[in-house]
């Protein structure tokens, strides 16, 4: 398939189709506190996903508290919060998705300085960051998940 067959409004999904297709999958009960969340999720900042899912739901925790201390940037931890009304049944029907081994966060197609900022997780959210978040703002330890292990991981990627 061309590569800009591949791509959806400038972002290119050809790794995400091969960690998919590339990967054997499972249900299973995993922690939060050793999954990785998206690099930049929701256009939060940096600092706000560089760790696990706990440490961003700590990071954004004291903007909810105190939303005069919210700014633009931070906006997105008030669509967080309002999906923790709904996240835990979401979740329940839909799982997290998941991957081992860090294949998104340290992926060899992100620049060497980004992948070294980010914390090494056992897991790395592929979707249901937000959800992720929520659960963990609300004080969740472990959820269900579909965790993909990758059969093959290239030299040249990982």
């Amino acid at each position: 398939m061309p590569l800009e067959k591949l791509t959806v409004s400038g972002v290119m999904w050809g790794p995400r189709f091969d960690n998919y297709f590339n990967s054997e999958w499972r249900l299973e009960m995993i922690p939060l506190a050793e999954c990785g969340v998206w690099p930049r999720m929701g256009e939060l900042p940096d600092a706000a996903t560089t760790g696990t899912v706990v440490d961003t739901a700590e990071y954004i925790r004291p903007y909810l508290s105190g939303k005069k201390k919210m700014n633009p940037k931070m906006k997105r931890a008030l669509y967080i919060e309002k999906l923790g009304n709904f996240a835990e049944i979401i979740t329940e029907h839909v799982p997290i998705i998941v991957l081992e081994d860090s294949v998104i966060r340290h992926s060899k197609l992100r620049p060497k300085k980004e992948r070294e900022a980010y914390q090494r997780c056992a897991y790395d959210i592929d979707d249901g960051n937000h959800r992720a978040v929520s659960l963990a703002l609300a004080g969740k330890t472990h959820i269900i998940a579909l965790v993909g292990k990758r059969m093959y991981k290239s030299d040249l990627l990982f």
